[in-house]
């Protein structure tokens, strides 16, 4: 089988060396060592310790299936990443393949989180309203007026996801991000940046969204942002595009880098696979977290792009990821996307991405997580309903799983106190 992720990437570790001896040949064509030494001795390959919890990676892909399976998805992934050190403790790709009898699968034969750079849609309403509120231009509170949820841009029409039912009108940005108005977003976008467009591609660069993260893994897709106003298929609209995510591509990856950043303080890590090589046992390298980015903004940026997360996420309230987490004992700050599919250039009618990217506890973030379930036959594709229930099925087991969550209670046990209970230890 031809290698692929981890395998592939620490190849030449994991091979060892072969070693040389001098043979001679005898009848029959075989060959036989002349003495017992090697002109150079055999290394065996060394054991790579990778980050992935084998229990987290399985919860992963087991809910990924179940949900690709009940939408019938092309393809999607999940990405677990630990918040601090930006070690990956789970990751799943599975893209359906269909045999000759007609029978639908699902198996890990791409790495897409890592390879596929796509338009990521409205999780890059991060970046975008980060740069406006970087700008010192507008304010987390700020109304802006969207209208009937449907907007001209250069004569292209714009819509909210409620267009139909008379859009959002007067909100506030907080509200813009938590409802994800496409309308509100590329309206803060062209007030901060209108005049002078070449600001906020300065400030998507300073955010970090432009590059590759140089992640220890072969074939990192490239993030396409323009960097220059006027640069390859710039136009009038490509602020107001860029603003609600078209126009531009990201890995998951590159995405979930993002939102872990803001959990992070604002510290962007590379994505980490690998925590050491050992030969017998003995430690031969190890590998620590690596600093992306130190500081992607202002911590008073920071705060409200926080907030707005959480905004989001809050049970009960009007953010897009409202009635998810409503039974969860933890908090969840994050985004749902939804994004067209582009097909040589334009975009095909019914063909969706879904998306979830965020971290929990929403007050001290140890995990983010994106999940991407791309070109759903179900007739479903909001973010809200495809990819943040297989979030919520990882926070969920690691909520009650992970001690860290959980207060150890210093008390003798109650069978101790009440002599004529049973003791039982287990469970």
């Amino acid at each position: 089988s031809h290698r692929v992720g981890i395998e592939l990437a620490w190849n030449q570790e994991l091979g060892g060396v072969e070693g040389k001896q001098l043979q001679h040949r005898i009848s029959g064509g075989e060959w036989l060592p002349v003495t017992d030494d090697f002109i150079s001795e055999p290394q065996q390959g060394l054991d790579v310790v990778t980050t992935i919890d084998m229990h987290l990676q399985d919860v992963a892909t087991s809910s990924l299936k179940k949900q690709l399976e009940k939408h019938e998805a092309g393809w999607g992934i999940a990405v677990l990443m630990e918040v601090e050190t930006g070690y990956v403790r789970a990751i799943t790709n599975l893209t359906r393949s269909e045999s000759k009898s007609g029978k639908v699968y699902y198996l890990e034969s791409y790495n897409h989180a890592l390879g596929s750079a796509v338009e990521p849609g409205s999780t890059f309403k991060l970046a975008s309203l980060m740069s406006c509120l970087e700008s010192g231009k507008i304010q987390l509170n700020d109304s802006i007026d969207t209208g009937k949820g449907i907007a001209f841009f250069h004569n292209r029409s714009m819509k909210d996801s409620n267009w139909d039912q008379g859009g959002h009108g007067k909100i506030s940005l907080e509200q813009v991000f938590s409802m994800s108005s496409n309308i509100g977003s590329a309206l803060a976008v062209k007030q901060c940046f209108s005049v002078e467009p070449q600001k906020f591609l300065d400030g998507l660069q300073k955010i970090g969204v432009t590059n590759p993260l140089g992640v220890n893994l072969v074939g990192e897709g490239t993030p396409q942002v323009y960097t220059s106003v006027g640069e390859g298929a710039w136009s009038g609209l490509s602020l107001t595009q860029m603003a609600i995510g078209y126009e531009v591509t990201q890995t998951p990856l590159q995405t979930l880098a993002l939102y872990s950043a803001v959990a992070n303080n604002g510290v962007m890590m590379k994505p980490v696979f690998v925590t050491e090589t050992r030969r017998k046992g003995e430690t031969v390298s190890e590998f620590a977290p690596q600093v992306v980015n130190d500081r992607i903004c202002s911590s008073k940026t920071l705060d409200a792009c926080k907030k707005m997360m959480e905004s989001a996420c809050i049970p009960g309230g009007e953010g897009t990821a409202a009635n998810i987490f409503k039974t969860s004992p933890y908090t969840v700050a994050g985004k749902t996307g939804t994004c067209k599919i582009a097909n040589n250039g334009s975009y095909d009618e019914g063909r969706y991405r879904a998306s979830f990217t965020g971290y929990f506890p929403a007050e001290d973030p140890v995990y983010s997580c994106i999940v991407v379930v791309s070109d759903t036959k179900s007739g479903s594709y909001y973010g809200s309903t495809i990819a943040a229930p297989v979030f919520r099925d990882l926070a969920d087991l690691i909520y009650a799983t992970d001690p860290k969550f959980h207060e150890i209670l210093d008390e003798p046990l109650l069978a101790q106190n009440e002599r004529h209970l049973p003791t039982a230890n287990n469970g």
